[in-house]
């Protein structure tokens, strides 16, 4: 299995810095995630993101793994954000991490018990990334459009959204409407890819050019 990439080899691949924001959105109404930069710092196991736009500031937290930058953030820090790489037996295997636990990351697994693809019910076991004790819950996915949208037992109140790139989920989950999943493929100083988030369910396309 493909491993997370360490926060120095991260670094090492010129990953962290300043990179603006270029939306490739055809229609000028839509609403631009912001005008302005996202800088990437390491943070642990992870990286922090902070948007510097007009609209507003926001941070988030990041994975970058197989040449994947997937994360998502919470305007208030009750989000939980979890990557599961997808194995060929349609295993989950999920690292998570919450912007409370100074860059740690937690495992779980989530085997199929009822699925059609990835969509589907799926049985977790998992270490809890504050407690680091075992826990279990079921977790269900169920794909619309370019986004799919989880449930899980451990979160009854919370919601969660996806993006997938390759063999890679990021998920992002929150009780409140405040949230958003973000996805790119790196190659050589540009990440391209989008984001989405509850507000209307839609997938807004933009490219990442680091510039610093």
């Amino acid at each position: 299995m493909a491993s997370i990439i360490s926060p120095l080899q991260a670094f090492s691949a010129d990953i962290g810095g300043v990179w603006t924001i270029e939306n490739e959105q055809t229609d000028a109404s839509t609403e631009a995630l912001s005008a302005g930069t996202i800088q990437l710092d390491p943070f642990g196991q992870l990286y922090q993101v902070s948007w510097l736009a007009e609209t507003g500031s926001r941070l988030g937290l990041a994975f970058y793994v197989d040449r994947y930058l997937v994360g998502g953030w919470g305007y208030e820090p009750n989000y939980r954000l979890s990557l599961f790489h997808i194995q060929a037996d349609g295993t989950l295997e999920g690292y998570w991490a919450l912007p409370t636990s100074w860059g740690a990351i937690a495992r779980e697994t989530a085997k199929p018990d009822l699925t059609d693809g990835l969509e589907g019910l799926y049985d977790v076991d998992g270490i809890d990334v504050l407690t680091r004790k075992p826990r279990a819950s079921h977790l269900s996915v169920r794909r619309n459009g370019d986004l799919y949208h989880l449930g899980s037992t451990q979160f009854p109140n919370a919601q969660g959204l996806g993006l997938r790139l390759g063999d890679w989920l990021i998920t992002n989950w929150c009780g409140t409407r405040g949230f958003g999943v973000m996805a790119y493929e790196v190659s050589e100083g540009e990440a391209r890819g989008g984001w989405i988030s509850p507000k209307d369910d839609q997938f807004h396309p933009e490219v990442l050019i680091k510039v610093g």
